[in-house]
């Protein structure tokens, strides 16, 4: 009997090891997805927390005429929150509401917005500078982009460049070489 009870010691040394390791390892692995879940849910409240609600002004077409609706959505507020309202702006509106269109071209993107004793300064790419409106709706356009930024803090006018150069228009009919405020004029919130 002894002659057995060394080689079954040995064998239950053995198995309490393996299921030993094999358990914790199972811990370990649910330690692992724990922590996984955690690291997600804070990055989501951390995406949460660094949004902030704007008023995007979108074009809408009336009977009679065109005029500006805002839109009240969520942007990422950091680095920049002005550069990504009017990210915003040029991707267009969501489609809670199809009557609402922007008439940026397709790969239109703002460069960058720098803000400094009131003025915005909105750099766009050459993209942005192709579309194809009336005085109407490029004057629209234009202030779809005012109108946004000087709702946000410290903005109070805005100049619009292509790609770091003044230019005259963005489609032949709105001089850009001057400065422009916010617009109440054009703003319909009913219609």
């Amino acid at each position: 009997m002894r002659r057995y009870l060394i080689p079954v010691m040995v064998g239950c040394i053995l198995l309490a090891a393996v299921v030993g390791y094999w358990a914790g390892h199972l811990e370990v692995d649910a330690l692992r997805s724990e922590i996984r879940q955690m690291q997600d849910a804070n990055e989501a409240l951390e995406e949460k927390l660094g949004r902030e609600k704007v008023a995007l002004f979108y074009i809408r077409s009336s009977a009679t005429q065109l005029h500006l609706q805002p839109q009240v959505r969520e942007v990422k507020a950091k680095p920049d929150i002005y550069q990504a309202a009017v990210a915003a702006v040029l991707e267009g509106p969501s489609a809670s509401d199809p009557a609402l269109v922007s008439v940026f071209p397709k790969g239109a993107k703002v460069l960058g917005v720098h803000v400094e004793n009131g003025l915005a300064v909105v750099d766009l790419n050459r993209k942005a500078a192709e579309m194809n409106v009336g005085s109407e709706g490029e004057l629209l356009a234009v202030l779809s982009i005012v109108n946004t930024l000087t709702k946000l803090p410290d903005v109070y006018r805005v100049k619009i460049t292509v790609e770091g150069e003044e230019v005259e228009s963005l489609a032949g009919h709105v001089d850009l070489t001057q400065t422009f405020s916010y617009h109440p004029d054009v703003v319909r919130l009913k219609f």
